[in-house]
């Protein structure tokens, strides 16, 4: 709850610095939002990529440890 409570206010502060420097309030809010949502997967999905979680993902098929991806 308090996650999201921050991203409101963090949100509202783009918005609000974007309409004061003339540019459009919905593009930088729905980057905002969209941005928090997007960068933690596509760190994830790059991680998965390049190695570390992929073999983190082979030992849990195999050994059926509790780490999920």
């Amino acid at each position: 709850m308090f996650e999201i409570i921050l991203l409101i206010a963090a949100t509202s502060g783009i918005v609000a610095l974007a309409r004061a420097r003339g540019g459009k309030a919905w593009l930088w809010g729905t980057l905002t939002v969209v941005g928090y949502f997007l960068v933690p997967s596509l760190l994830l999905f790059l991680l998965w990529l390049l190695g570390p979680l992929r073999r983190a993902s082979k030992r849990t098929l195999k050994f059926g440890s509790t780490f999920r991806l």
